[in-house]
């Protein structure tokens, strides 16, 4: 009987096992290229020892192009919900202003109510002095008063039809229309800014910070990307992108302790990107 037990080959997988697990060369290319041009920092001196990581990981893989593909990933510590500061100041104004438009509306109708009783009484006052004005004018006939008399005879029937006031009334009603509506539709108002808000920045269980290579046959590494994921029913999700090798060195120097913290002090808004 053949024998197929091959000693160097065991002896191998032990060694591996007791060296806690061999090491994968694509991933250690990745750890010791430079970041900088200076060649003073590796990638592994960068993002192995952060102290606002839950945990680190590296790991390699094929892309679809059937690329070798070394990917870092920090997972964040309390990141649970970590979009929230993004989501709730603005879904917390909205909802504020939602709740304030119908006060502001029957601010506007009380405008309106005081402009048709200002109507009424004017309307009351010019009906009782036009008459008396016309008759003056008549009293003197001329081109002008002949004008002036036509001007408040029509002034006369526009106030006794209650024209002005008929037209803020109409004002009046429309906006106690609208008042009615916004407050029998304010909770439906309100849920659909949630829906909107939460929409755009879903609750993460976590989030995590993610970085990829493509490493050729040489190990040689091209830096590829880097991401902001968000894990939802343990299922990763990418929701931003971030291309410039510049971000991932320069950021430290800033002191901010990773790109989630970076986001958090900038005016970067998150969107659905692919991911290698």
């Amino acid at each position: 009987m053949a024998n197929y037990f091959n000693f160097p080959s065991v002896l191998m997988a032990i060694s591996c096992l007791l060296l806690a697990g061999c090491s994968d060369s694509k991933v250690e290319a990745v750890k010791k290229d430079f970041v900088d041009g200076s060649r003073t920092t590796t990638f592994s001196n960068l993002l192995d020892n952060r102290q606002d990581c839950e945990s680190i990981t590296w790991s390699s893989e094929k892309d679809e192009m059937q690329r070798d593909i070394v990917r870092y990933e920090c997972v964040f510590k309390e990141s649970n919900d970590f979009l929230g500061f993004y989501r709730n100041p603005e879904l917390e104004r909205k909802i504020y202003f939602a709740k304030q438009e119908p006060e502001r509306k029957k601010e506007a109708i009380e405008h309106t109510e005081k402009r048709v009783l200002n109507e009424i009484r004017e309307a009351e006052s010019a009906i009782a002095s036009i008459p008396q004005k016309i008759e003056e004018f008549k009293k003197n006939p001329s081109v002008e008063n002949d004008n002036l008399i036509t001007h408040y005879e029509q002034l006369l029937v526009s106030y006794k039809n209650k024209e002005s006031v008929k037209a803020h009334e109409k004002v009046l009603n429309t906006k106690k229309a609208e008042l009615l509506e916004i407050e029998n539709n304010l909770d439906n108002t309100i849920n659909g800014i949630k829906e909107e808000y939460f929409s755009k920045f879903p609750i993460y269980e976590k989030g995590s910070e993610q970085y990829v290579w493509i490493v050729n046959e040489n190990l040689e590494p091209t830096y590829a990307g880097a991401y902001i994921v968000g894990y939802a029913d343990r299922k990763p999700n990418v929701i931003l992108s971030v291309g410039n090798i510049n971000y991932l060195f320069n950021r430290h120097s800033k002191n901010y302790n990773n790109m989630y913290e970076y986001l958090k002090n900038s005016n970067i808004r998150f969107h659905n990107v692919a991911i290698y």
